[in-house]
């Protein structure tokens, strides 16, 4: 079986279902040899070769990972972020000819006034390197 990919590395523990939630993600693929990962709560992109190897790992301008705790309630096992401690990342990902683009949004939903709407779009080539940050 192959294996596709790998999990980001944190110096955050986290239990089985708090590592879910912590780096759920969404795929965009250049429909020729690569796959860009962009993590909805870290803040992170990492694109992959057609084969699943690493090839480029790409932190945001917050630099976050998330922080998650684990909660069981009868049989149902779930985890929440951590009030402070999580910021919202990626999100509307898509491939446009030789480019990925995201939405960024790094807000804390803790914070006063926070919205889900994303307000700064980061464009990369598929090697990693930055093409355009429009605010």
């Amino acid at each position: 079986m192959h294996i596709f990919g790998e999990r980001p590395v944190s110096d955050i523990t986290y239990s089985d279902i708090e590592i879910v939630d912590a780096y759920r993600s969404v795929l965009t693929s250049n429909s020729i040899d690569k796959v860009a990962v962009c993590y909805y709560r870290t803040d992170l992109i990492e694109i992959y070769d057609k084969d699943g190897k690493l090839e480029k790992r790409i932190h945001g301008p917050e630099h976050s990972y998330p922080y998650y705790k684990g909660y069981t309630d009868g049989g149902m096992i779930y985890s929440k972020t951590i009030p402070g401690k999580s910021r919202d990342a990626y999100y509307s990902t898509v491939s446009v000819k030789e480019n990925i683009c995201v939405l960024f949004n790094g807000k804390d939903p803790d914070e006063a006034g926070y919205n889900i709407l994303a307000n700064r779009t980061f464009v990369f080539a598929w090697d990693g390197t930055p093409q355009k940050n429009m605010n």
